[in-house]
């Protein structure tokens, strides 16, 4: 289950431009976590209404379909059970892609999470800025950098409210995807304060757009026979 929820938060944008009408992207995430090695292998498939497909090939074949409303079913094809959520934080436009390929002004979404810019101030061509966050998060985060090169975020880091940096992402190797700058490579490292550290990085291939993005995933639908299970948390 923490493979399918790894790959929740790394893919969900809902509109690129007004001639969008769907893409597809490959995706392979190699993870750190306590010593070990966790390698994510898979194919993504996004249309303009919102509707996201996610067929993770290794370790183990599952399907993920959500949507911008945060309608979850993930789908283990070879035990026939689907695991279905609602939650809007799941939804195709509350991760750090949709906003690169959404939010032209490159805040990766802090501006629309409610915080607000503090400082910004030039240093060795590097645009540096700071965000102050919305009472929600006060009690994880004190203050977030995020930093750009040329226009593009490369940098963001995260710090709570014991002045320890918890989180650094760095977005790099950028092309354009229908004009938009995109980073083909992220790499995420979260910090404990005891010492441990999580390290993810991420990398985009294969990227095809609209009438190139031809694949039978882009209507997928979960067999009417699969077994629901319900979420017990709740």
């Amino acid at each position: 289950m923490v493979t399918v929820f790894l790959v929740l938060g790394l893919f969900s944008f809902k509109s690129i431009e007004e001639n969008f009408e769907r893409i597809s992207l490959t995706m392979q995430s190699r993870k750190v976590l306590n010593g070990k090695l966790i390698i994510t292998n898979a194919d993504l498939f996004y249309n303009s209404e919102g509707k996201m497909v996610t067929h993770i090939l290794a370790p183990f074949e599952t399907i993920i379909i959500n949507n911008v409303k945060g309608d979850l079913s993930i789908y283990n094809p070879i035990e026939n059970y689907v695991y279905k959520d609602y939650n809007y934080t799941q939804g195709t436009e509350t991760s750090s892609l949709y906003y690169f390929l959404k939010d032209k002004n490159n805040e990766l979404g802090l501006r629309a999470l409610g915080f607000k810019l503090n400082t910004s101030k030039f240093e060795n061509g590097f645009l540096i800025t700071t965000w102050l966050p919305p009472a929600q998060y006060m009690k994880i985060f004190s203050i977030v950098e995020l930093v750009y090169q040329q226009g593009k975020p490369i940098f963001t880091k995260f710090i709570n409210n014991k002045n320890f940096v918890i989180k650094r992402s760095y977005y790099y190797n950028y092309t354009k995807v229908l004009n938009y700058n995109f980073p083909l490579a992220i790499t995420h490292i979260e910090y404990s304060e005891k010492g441990d550290s999580i390290v993810e990085k991420t990398v985009y291939s294969n990227i095809k757009v609209n009438n190139l993005a031809t694949n039978s995933y882009f209507d997928y639908q979960i067999p009417a026979s699969a077994k629901i299970v319900k979420n017990d948390k709740k």
